[in-house]
């Protein structure tokens, strides 16, 4: 597993705009920050924004390219399982809050 990097940061900030994504994964993080959501039930909330949007075939492409390479396997061919415990292993090794806030989620 690879740490966050700017090309990373790059890539995400490329799937919210192609996903339209930035308002709802942004009030998610705003809640959660101020204490109205769980981490967990934004981490729920945020993957599932992502999910939905990946019947997007360009959107569910960028977003294998991007876990591809920090999770440094094939995605698509993971189980979910597995899936779950490399977004844990992120999660832990990564501080994702200051990750999204860099792509331009929150509104400064």
């Amino acid at each position: 597993m690879k740490k966050l990097t700017g090309k990373h940061l790059f890539a995400m900030a490329k799937i919210i705009k192609a996903a339209n994504l930035k308002d709802e994964l942004g009030e998610v993080i705003a809640k959660a920050q101020k204490g109205e959501m769980s981490t967990e039930k934004a981490g729920i909330e945020g993957m599932m924004a992502v999910i939905t949007a990946c019947g997007d075939d360009n959107v569910e492409k960028r977003v294998y390219e991007l876990l591809d390479d920090v999770f440094e396997a094939k995605t698509a061919d993971m189980s979910l399982e597995v899936i779950v415990a490399n977004f844990k292993q992120l999660a832990t090794e990564n501080n994702l809050m200051s990750f999204f806030k860099s792509a331009g989620l929150l509104k400064q």
